[in-house]
C-alpha cells in the first residue's frame, strides 16, 4: 500500500490534484496507473483511501473516498532532546517519526549549544514527511526549537508521565514504567 502525504486543505473535498515532488514520485518514477488504489493522509492525524482517477503531464486526479485507519498510537509521545548535529538530526526525526512520536522539541543545553534555524527545520519536516509516508502514520509530529532550557517545565506541564533517559539511573525507565 502506498501512503501519499497532502496538505489538509483540499482533503476535505471529493478530489484533489496532486503535483510537484508526490507527483513525480509516484506517476514518474515509480509509474503509478489511474485506477490505482492508495491511502492519503493529512498530517494531522486523517487518513482517506483514494483512487487515481487520471494521470496528466504534470499532475494527478485522486478520487477521495472512505476515511482509511490513522494508523496513529493512542499514547502521545513528545519527545524533548538537545539538537544533534545536522546528519545525526535528521536521522532522530526519521526514526521517531516512524516511532510515532507526536512532537520533536530542541532544547538548548549548555553541552550541545547548536540551534536549528529556519532552513534546517525544513529540511527535518521533509524528512518527517517522507518517514510519515513510510511507515503509513497521518500525523507529522511537530518540530519546533531551539527551546531555552529554562523553558522544559512549560513543555513537560502538559504531560502527567515523564521519563528522563539517564543511562546512570539506579532503575531502568521501563521497570518504573510497568507501575
Amino acid at each position: 500500500m502506498i501512503t501519499v502525504l497532502v496538505d489538509p486543505g483540499p482533503f476535505a473535498g471529493a478530489e484533489l490534484e496532486l503535483g510537484g515532488v508526490s507527483y513525480r514520485h509516484l506517476f514518474r518514477a515509480r509509474r503509478l496507473p489511474a485506477g490505482e488504489t492508495l491511502r492519503v493522509a493529512d498530517g494531522q492525524g486523517h487518513a482517506r483511501w483514494g483512487e487515481v482517477a487520471r494521470v496528466d503531464r504534470a499532475s494527478a486526479l485522486i478520487a477521495l473516498g472512505a476515511p482509511a485507519p490513522a494508523n496513529e498510537a493512542p499514547l502521545r509521545l513528545d519527545l524533548l532532546v538537545a539538537p544533534p548535529r545536522p546528519e545525526r538530526a535528521a536521522w532522530l526525526v526519521e526514526k521517531a517519526t516512524e516511532a510515532g512520536v507526536s512532537a520533536i522539541r530542541f532544547l538548548n543545553t549548555e553541552r550541545a549549544p547548536r540551534s536549528p534555524g529556519p532552513a534546517t527545520l525544513a529540511r527535518l519536516r521533509r524528512i518527517a514527511s517522507a518517514a510519515l509516508e513510510q511507515c503509513h502514520r497521518s500525523r507529522l509530529p511537530d518540530l519546533t526549537g531551539p527551546h531555552p532550557w529554562s523553558g522544559l517545565d512549560s513543555l513537560a506541564a502538559a504531560h502527567p508521565a515523564r521519563f528522563f533517559l539517564d543511562p546512570a539511573a539506579p532503575t531502568p525507565a521501563l521497570s518504573l514504567a510497568a507501575h
